[in-house]
């Protein structure tokens, strides 16, 4: 059932990203030798490849994002990028957690595709996720993470839960999460 969940989303979401490729220039290609700051500088303009010519994260630092999974069980996501490579985030949650805060660290922020660590939280729960963002030029993210989360052993209450809280030992449970978003400045 979840790969069926979220092939449908790929599916669905696939128009969404797929970038107009520039026929003009046939004759450039992609060279693998250039640095990070070439690629993301004017000089370097391939007729297509994930690297953009500006940086998206640096240019739409404002994001809302709807999720399954990661951090949040069913939830929109806001997100802010403080520096090109790294973002704060503000969940709002449907399921176990109402508030979750985080942060992600991006290792190539000036492509439009990039790898991230990151850490989220409450006062009950951390994960640690691992993903892939990508970004087009048309505002539009995809992530797909996997990660670990820590909270307390999972349980039904049907009273008060505050007391059964307490001395619930500690778990980690593998997790993973998609996201579909829009960034704006």
């Amino acid at each position: 059932m979840k790969t069926l969940i979220i092939s449908v989303i790929l599916i669905i979401s696939f128009p969404l990203f797929a970038n107009e490729m520039n026929y003009e220039n046939t004759q450039e290609y992609v060279d693998l030798t250039s640095t990070r700051k070439e690629r993301a500088s004017n000089k370097y303009n391939p007729s297509f490849n994930i690297a953009s010519p500006k940086n998206l994260r640096e240019e739409k630092s404002i994001g809302i994002n709807a999720g399954v999974g990661g951090p949040v069980l069913l939830g929109l996501t806001l997100d802010y990028f403080i520096t090109e490579d790294f973002n704060i985030e503000l969940s709002l949650v449907m399921g176990y957690m109402p508030l979750v805060i985080g942060a992600k660290y991006f290792f190539t922020p000036e492509d439009n595709a990039s790898m991230y660590i990151g850490i989220h939280g409450t006062y009950k729960t951390a994960y640690f996720p691992i993903g892939f963002q990508y970004m087009n030029d048309n505002d539009f993210t995809f992530a797909i993470e996997a990660g670990a989360i820590i909270m307390p052993e999972l349980d039904i209450c049907v009273d008060s839960c505050e007391e059964k809280d307490r001395n619930k030992p500690i778990r980690v449970y593998p997790w993973g999460g998609v996201k579909i978003g829009y960034h704006f400045k």
